[in-house]
């Protein structure tokens, strides 16, 4: 149920033309008053090639998506704050950054870091298959301040019915990476989302309890 809300107008800054021609509201778009989000790297989930994508994905894995450049995300980063002198900078990422792409994730984090300097920069990825400890020190390193990583239900049998390209990522993998993560970035620098619904609320409301 939703209680209340309110649609954001377009802000200035978003019509407002990068150097590759794009838009700047195609790169970045405004949730809340004071926060950036927008997709880091591949666009096009790998799931959707082997057909065992999220069900309940409604992008096709961003199949109408060009990637946004680490140029391009700074470009528009810096557009915005000609209208407010600090924004916080959220970014997503593609199952890709967790099979293989870690390095240039790394290498990423650390040059967006370095030009938006105090403004707060959370980066949002699939749990690591390897090395987790190594790569979460490694983007800590780089300048990252918060780690987000979801769940999106807590049960085995949800996770290979609603999320069959992930399931194998989100058993001890999963949590693997959220202990590490704890104590890397610390408490409350750590976050995690799970829908509600596609599982008995008992197995959802164990995640929820779970202290990693």
């Amino acid at each position: 149920m939703i209680a209340g809300g309110r649609v954001l107008p377009v802000p200035s800054w978003g019509t407002k033309l990068l150097s590759t021609g794009k838009a700047a509201i195609t790169v970045l778009q405004q949730h809340g008053p004071a926060n950036l989000v927008g997709v880091l790297g591949d666009s096009r989930c790998s799931l959707f090639e082997t057909g065992d994508a999220c069900k309940f994905c409604m992008l096709d894995g961003g199949a109408k998506n060009e990637n946004r450049s680490v140029e391009e995300i700074l470009e528009a980063f810096e557009l915005a704050c000609t209208d407010r002198s600090t924004y916080n900078l959220t970014l997503t990422t593609s199952i890709q950054a967790s099979r293989g792409n870690a390095v240039d994730l790394v290498e990423a984090v650390k040059i967006i870091k370095q030009r938006i300097g105090a403004s707060a920069l959370a980066v949002e990825v699939v749990p690591f298959a390897q090395n987790s400890q190594k790569t979460l020190q490694t983007l800590k390193e780089a300048g990252l301040d918060t780690f987000m990583m979801p769940l999106d239900c807590a049960s085995y049998e949800a996770q290979r019915r609603y999320l069959p390209g992930k399931a194998s990522l989100l058993g001890e993998i999963y949590w693997e990476n959220a202990r590490n993560a704890v104590k890397i970035f610390g408490r409350g620098n750590v976050t995690s989302s799970i829908i509600v619904g596609l599982e008995p609320f008992a197995e959802t409301l164990v995640a929820i309890k779970s202290d990693a």
